[in-house]
Formats: C-alpha cells, sequence, structure tokens
C-alpha cells in the first residue's frame, strides 16, 4: 500500500473495512457466548430447574370401553380431592369425607396405588423406564389435580415410606388402578396381606398383555 500522504486511499479503507467487519464478528461472538453463559446461570442459579410438560397421550382405556372389569367402590369409602399426581402409581390427595375408613378429615395423604407398579420416572440419575412419562399423564389426564375421588384401603393402610396403599375411584366410578392396567401402562404387583381383587387385577392385565398394549408391545417396548 503507498504510504505517501496524498496518494491513493483506497487500499487503507479497503483493510480498515475488513479488520472493523474481523472485530464486529469477534465481539458478536462474544456477547452470544455471555448471553449463553448468563441463561445457564440464571437456569442453575436463579429460576431454577425448568420442568417440561408431560406428554399429551392417547389413553387407550379413555373413551373405548377397555376396562371391561369394573369394579365398584366399597361401601365407607373415603373422598378426597387430586392434590398432585407424582408419577404413574402416586399421588397425593387431601381428604375431605373420611367415610368409614381411619383417614381423617383435612388430612393430605401420600399415596401408592394398590397391586400396580408403574414405569418408573427418572430419578437420582436413573433413566425413566419406558413409558414411564406417558404413565405419568395418563393418570394425571384420568384424576387431574382438583378433581374428587374416591378411596379405600386393603389390610395394612401404610407402607415402609409412610405411604398410604389405596385402591383409586373416580367421581363417576371408574377404578383407577384398574384403568391404569387396562392401559398397558402398570403391572400387578402383590405386597401381602394387601393382595385384595386378585382375580381383577390379574384378568386385566392379561388382556393388556394379550392385546399388546403399553409396556407389552414390543415395538414400543423391546425386551
Amino acid at each position: 500500500m503507498p504510504p505517501l500522504p496524498g496518494g491513493d486511499l483506497t487500499p487503507w479503507l479497503v483493510a480498515g473495512g475488513l479488520v472493523a467487519l474481523y472485530l464486529a464478528y469477534r465481539a458478536a461472538r462474544l456477547v452470544s457466548r455471555l448471553v449463553s453463559l448468563g441463561v445457564a446461570a440464571a437456569l442453575f442459579l436463579g429460576a431454577g430447574p425448568v420442568s417440561a410438560p408431560r406428554p399429551s397421550v392417547d389413553l387407550p382405556w379413555a373413551d373405548d370401553g377397555v376396562v371391561a372389569r369394573e369394579v365398584p367402590a366399597p361401601d365407607g369409602a373415603f373422598r378426597a380431592t387430586v392434590a398432585r399426581v407424582t408419577d404413574g402409581d402416586s399421588l397425593r390427595l387431601r381428604v375431605t369425607d373420611p367415610g368409614a375408613t381411619a383417614a381423617v378429615a383435612g388430612e393430605e395423604l401420600e399415596v401408592r396405588l394398590l397391586r400396580i407398579d408403574a414405569p418408573e420416572v427418572a430419578r437420582d440419575g436413573r433413566a425413566p423406564d419406558c413409558l414411564a412419562d406417558e404413565a405419568s399423564a395418563a393418570l394425571e389426564r384420568l384424576v387431574p389435580p382438583g378433581t374428587e375421588v374416591l378411596g379405600a384401603y386393603d389390610r395394612e393402610r401404610r407402607d415402609r415410606y409412610d405411604r398410604d396403599l389405596v385402591h383409586l375411584w373416580t367421581a363417576d366410578g371408574r377404578w383407577v388402578n384398574g384403568a391404569m392396567l387396562a392401559a398397558g401402562l402398570a403391572r400387578v404387583v402383590t405386597f401381602a396381606p394387601n393382595t385384595g381383587y386378585a382375580d381383577d387385577v390379574r384378568a386385566l392385565e392379561d388382556a393388556a398383555r394379550r392385546d399388546r398394549r403399553g409396556v407389552w408391545d414390543p415395538a414400543v417396548c423391546p425386551g
């Protein structure tokens, strides 16, 4: 480039423009990195973890009458409202009427649904089981927070984790434990002495397995 004053300045202008563009590019990258770090810091230090919405699922038992074995709620069942669904077989209830049970009006119960075992959700660094999120979403659609339910105990009221062990029904009479089995979103489990409805739960699980619903569909949950 000619260094003479008063000469052709075009090469200097071009060079200056290129340098300016390069500096602008580097500045933009720096700002982008700072923004990303700021977002990450907000998530981890300020706003906390963001909960992903539970998936919207089609429930095979919602409309087509797949629960062929309906079990009515027993006389004396307690009434409660759903506070929160935890996963596919656990939720929190607030008792409104104890009925003939040992529950207490106003008591909030941490409930584990009897006779069923839904896929485990992600916890303590462990990956979720197949259809765990779908099972949680299905239970929440069946008994969303704020709805009224009926509950009944078997022989033993609580487990070693101090959870109430309950059979649950919707206000219109749908047996929630059986509905989850019929959908293939839970398996039968037995913890003595709570062995009630043995024929019913086995029949519902057998039907789901035969029809390859939910966890019983090898295309969905291999192995």
